[in-house]
């Protein structure tokens, strides 16, 4: 997986990535699985393989497709201000949390939250955190269920992308 060696080459990265339009086919039971979703919770879940350049594309895809303008992230939460700053248009300032390398955080990713936030209101949620030691799997992927149901949009219409 490409990577990036300073805070100056990510914001670079992520000011050359360019956003553009999927065009993304919903078959019709995946459709209606998703208004489903939607209707019974205000949340969408879409899963991903950390690292794949056409994550952030296709999470903004469906954020177009649905008319959702929440999105939380497996990202960890204390990189909220940075990346609501970020949203807000500032310069994305380092944390050592932007360098974990496991292809959750990439330059598409920062590209695609500033242009969902530029295009209109944007709830942007992180939902991973600090885990216990010796919490299992489930333990973990049940604390970051927790964070996403007590985010403001949960239920507003979010994309969770894990």
């Amino acid at each position: 997986m490409p990577s990036v060696a300073s805070l100056e080459a990510l914001q670079r990265a992520a000011a050359d990535f360019t956003v553009t339009d999927l065009s993304v086919v919903i078959e019709p039971p995946a459709l209606a699985a998703a208004r489903r979703s939607l209707d019974e919770s205000g949340l969408l879940l879409l899963g991903e393989v950390h690292g794949v350049r056409e994550n952030p594309l296709i999470a903004r895809a469906l954020m177009q497709a649905f008319g959702l303008n929440g999105l939380a992230l497996e990202w960890h939460e204390d990189l909220a201000s940075v990346a609501g700053a970020f949203c807000a248009g500032e310069a994305l300032a380092d944390h050592p949390l932007l360098w974990s390398g496991d292809g959750r955080i990439t330059a598409g990713h920062l590209a695609v939250l500033r242009e969902r936030a530029a295009a209109g209101p944007l709830t942007l949620s992180l939902f991973d955190g600090t885990t216990g030691a010796g919490w299992s799997w489930s333990q973990r992927d049940e604390a970051m269920a927790r964070r996403i149901l007590a985010a403001p949009a949960a239920g507003a219409g979010t994309l969770v992308v894990a």
